[in-house]
């Protein structure tokens, strides 16, 4: 029964890799490079033990008595109860709706600044959307049946992205320091490494055994973390943080474009551009169709439960109407939107529940040991200040 070995630890660890691996990184050497290389990795590395950690409490509470649609907020009313109930059907729909809303933004401004004055970005969005709302209706069992081709194109177009990003490496751009920026990178580092939602997933796939599926998130997220750590690297070491042009990581961050715009602007490479887009494009598809699916589900589940009906035409109204508005009101939200995501959120979902689930494991159910409640109200403190911070930047220059 204890036996490991049969047991698919190195697949659920790379679909945890993929997971990390995602649109995330598009935003991530904008947002942290505004701190600065060394805070920056600091703050990468420190983010992803916090996460690896609230994982490790999630995978641990979930048992083979749990049926097969086993979810997070069906994991957080049973292990907190259903008085947080609406805090956490709030968080999920920041959390999809945001993801929704990126998706779209990013997609627009990849297409329109690498391939500019072929269509109006607006025009791009509604295609996009269209396209993906068909594949949602009817082509999902596709993309589940072509989901190792897509990770392939996703790891071959980004070690492509990396092989070129190392030549016009300047390690003086590394030296860069601003401690004020710090805190506003944050959200963005929490939402990079988010995998929770599949946590259910991969403890099913490795019948329930801790030590195996510890060690598939432990791996997973670890080659997410190198991974991470190499990318930022070199954009950081590709690009000034200052800068009037275009080629700036404030000029991008303030424009809420993606890591690979600027890149390419500076590299002129037609090869660079091309493995960009199918990267960007393979990745949003992939987590759109995912989180698509996901967010369709669970505004089903809602329209049920509060409205007593399953009018199909509006659970997809609700579901995909509000973030199509708010794309086409802002194009330029991707970087806002993976604020918010990963500051409000994630940070509650996967942050501050689970250490307060820790918490009361070791303070009232006497389940854990107490010297791990240093832990649980370290990640208690350090997500509030992530959410607080997550909030308050929507009323600060859109520079930070």
């Amino acid at each position: 029964m204890n036996n490991t070995k049969s047991l698919p630890i190195w697949p659920m660890s790379l679909l945890i890799t993929g997971n990390v691996l995602g649109v995330g990184v598009l935003a991530l050497p904008i947002k942290t490079g505004l701190s600065g290389f060394t805070l920056a990795t600091i703050s990468i590395i420190g983010i992803w033990m916090m996460m690896c950690f609230t994982a490790l409490i999630i995978a641990k509470r979930i048992h083979p008595t749990d049926n097969l649609r086993f979810d997070i907020p069906s994991f957080f009313k049973q292990e907190i109860g259903s008085k947080i109930k609406w805090l956490v059907i709030v968080a999920n729909l920041i959390i999809l709706y945001g993801l929704i809303t990126a998706y779209l933004s990013m997609v627009g401004s990849l297409v329109t600044n690498l391939l500019p004055k072929i269509l109006h970005p607006k025009f791009i969005i509604i295609l996009y959307f269209i396209i993906l709302l068909f594949l949602i209706s009817y082509g999902i069992k596709i993309l589940r049946r072509s989901n190792m081709i897509i990770i392939i194109c996703i790891w071959v177009s980004f070690i492509i992205l990396i092989h070129f990003a190392k030549k016009p490496f300047n390690p003086d751009y590394l030296t860069y320091m601003d401690w004020r920026a710090l805190p506003f990178s944050l959200p963005v580092i929490v939402s990079t490494f988010h995998f929770h939602n599949i946590i259910p997933t991969v403890c099913y796939q490795l019948n329930f055994q801790y030590k195996a599926i510890k060690r598939a998130i432990i791996q997973g997220t670890l080659i997410g973390l190198c991974i991470n750590l190499l990318w930022i690297t070199l954009v950081l070491g590709d690009l000034p943080v200052h800068g009037i042009t275009h080629l700036s990581i404030i000029y991008a961050a303030a424009h809420g474009e993606p890591a690979t715009v600027p890149l390419a602007l500076d590299l002129h490479s037609d090869l660079f551009i091309l493995f960009s887009m199918i990267f960007a494009l393979f990745a949003v598809t992939a987590s759109y169709m995912a989180n698509g699916t996901g967010l369709l589900n669970f505004i089903r589940d809602l329209v049920s439960h509060f409205f007593k009906t399953d009018n199909t035409p509006l659970c997809f109204i609700l579901a995909f109407a509000p973030p199509l508005i708010i794309t086409l009101f802002d194009p330029r939200i991707f970087l806002k939107a993976i604020n918010l995501v990963g500051g409000v959120g994630e940070t509650i979902l996967f942050g501050i529940l689970p250490a307060l689930i820790l918490l009361k494991s070791i303070n009232v159910l006497k389940t854990e040991s107490s010297s791990k409640s240093v832990y649980g109200y370290l990640i208690l403190t350090v997500s509030c200040f992530i959410l607080i911070f997550a909030v308050l930047q929507q009323f600060l220059p859109s520079s930070y």
